[in-house]
This record gives structure tokens, C-alpha cells and sequence, in this order.
């Protein structure tokens, strides 16, 4: 339980980089495609990584 309540919040931060990184980067968005790719991931799916 507690492992998946470590895991969304873990996705919960990724999506969070993912979205700010190309505001910070003037508008690139290579790492954003990784960030928010893994963060939804691990926020959506019910096994444990």
C-alpha cells in the first residue's frame, strides 16, 4: 500500500516537471516528452514498479 501511494506520487512529480521544464528551457520539450511519458505511467497503472 504504501509502495503504491510512493509510486503515484512519484508520477504526480514527473507529470509536474514534465509540464514546467519547457517554460523553464525556452520551449524544448525533449525532455518533457520522457518526464511526463514515465509520470503518467507510473500514476496510472495499478502494478508496482
Amino acid at each position: 500500500m504504501v509502495k503504491h501511494k510512493e509510486q503515484r506520487l512519484t508520477g504526480i512529480t514527473m507529470a509536474a516537471i514534465g509540464v514546467i521544464m519547457p517554460l523553464l528551457l525556452n520551449g524544448d520539450i525533449t525532455f518533457s516528452i520522457f518526464a511526463l511519458s514515465s509520470g503518467i505511467t507510473l500514476l496510472f497503472t495499478e502494478e508496482i514498479f
